[in-house]
């Protein structure tokens, strides 16, 4: 019996040498070439060197060391380690009996990039991005020129602006069918309500404006809620640098046209900008008329019906605005703080259409042939 014993014990012991002996255990340690500091968590794998078939994977802990039990013998292996801004290290090892120890110093991988160019969206473009029904026009290529806002924003789809006569007559803005009251007026967000007609879009050169955005329908929160048809928002440019620009026109019956804007930002962050315009024209074109009123030497007068084309008179018009803004910017306490005033004047005598039929009946001034 106790032979058996001996036996047992004997075969129980030969079979743990044999499992042990066969057993290979790989151990290491990733650092980093020039600091020698440890890697954590970066990538180790083992595969077969002859067949190139999946052993095992693992992550280095936080010392840096790593740890493999492998399943049966391999005369060599390939063990691949790599880490996010590394250099990948490939070793070809045959492992020992026992156990191996290895060391990986890894390299920084330092690449040279090609130029990129990160942009972002524009203001214009994050406007047309909103969930409006909302039309947009840049004025940058229109800034040299004397044009008037009204002939910028005529030309935008669902928009119709309609002069009473020539320059400084009445214009009215038709939006989606809406005009009146139910289509707002704004500059940079404030609305022109209680603006006089000097202040007009038949007055504004474009000069003033970077870009005008027309809202149909619903209109942005900002812009207030009572406007039925829709709004017209008139943003200036706020880039701060330091320029001048200006413009003159002449144009038939006596017509001049002005636009000046200067601005200046100092490096302590003082900033300054003047915007003036002017408008004149005596406004002395042709009109049709079918009547007009004769008085004669007696006091008394008659209505005379005849067809008659006559140079307008007493029609003169003449508007000057000056905007200007004074303060500071790119300041730790505000990026703008600025203090503006904004002023106007119109001289405006009457103004009437190319054809005024039965507008002449009572009128006093007797007509030139």
């Amino acid at each position: 019996m106790n032979q058996v014993k001996m036996v047992l014990i004997f075969a129980i012991l030969l079979f743990l040498s044999c499992v042990n002996v066969s057993a290979q255990v790989i151990k290491g340690r990733v650092t980093d070439s020039t600091t020698n500091e440890a890697l954590s968590y970066a990538a180790v794998e083992i595969r077969s060197f002859e067949d190139d078939v999946y052993i095992g994977g693992s992550s280095t802990n936080e010392k840096g060391e790593f740890e493999f039990h492998l399943k049966g013998r391999y005369p060599k292996i390939r063990i691949t380690v790599s880490f996010l801004g590394y250099k990948t290290i490939q070793k070809v090892y045959a492992p020992a009996t026992e156990y191996s120890y290895l060391k990986f110093e890894m390299q920084e991988d330092s690449q040279t990039l090609n130029e990129v160019v990160v942009k972002g969206l524009s203001p214009a473009e994050k406007v047309q991005r909103l969930a409006y029904n909302v039309s947009l026009v840049e004025t940058a290529k229109l800034k040299s020129t004397t044009m008037d806002l009204s002939n910028v924003i005529d030309k935008i789809s669902g928009v119709k602006i309609r002069s009473t006569g020539g320059v400084g007559s009445e214009a009215n803005v038709t939006l989606n069918g809406f005009s009146g009251r139910h289509v707002k007026i704004f500059i940079d967000g404030v609305p022109m309500d209680g603006m006089s007609s000097a202040f007009g879009l038949n007055n504004i050169p474009v000069g003033l404006a970077k870009r005008v955005e027309v809202y149909k329908g619903v209109v942005p929160i900002e812009l207030g809620g009572d406007a039925l048809g829709g709004a017209i928002n008139i943003v200036t440019d706020n880039s701060r640098c330091t320029r001048v620009n200006a413009s003159y026109s002449f144009g038939s019956f006596n017509t001049h046209k002005t636009n000046v804007y200067a601005e200046h930002t100092t490096k302590k962050g003082f900033y300054v900008s003047l915007n003036a315009y002017q408008n004149y024209s005596d406004n002395d074109y042709k009109v049709n008329i079918d009547s007009y009123t004769k008085f004669n030497e007696d006091g008394s007068n008659q209505e005379v019906k005849e067809n008659l084309t006559v140079r307008r008179f007493h029609a003169k018009y003449h508007n000057e605005v000056a905007i200007l803004k004074i303060g500071i910017v790119d300041k730790t306490f505000a990026d703008r703080l600025l203090l503006g005033f904004m002023g106007g004047y119109e001289y405006k005598q009457t103004q009437n259409a190319s054809t005024m039929d039965g507008c002449m009946v009572h009128a006093t001034p007797r007509p030139i042939r």
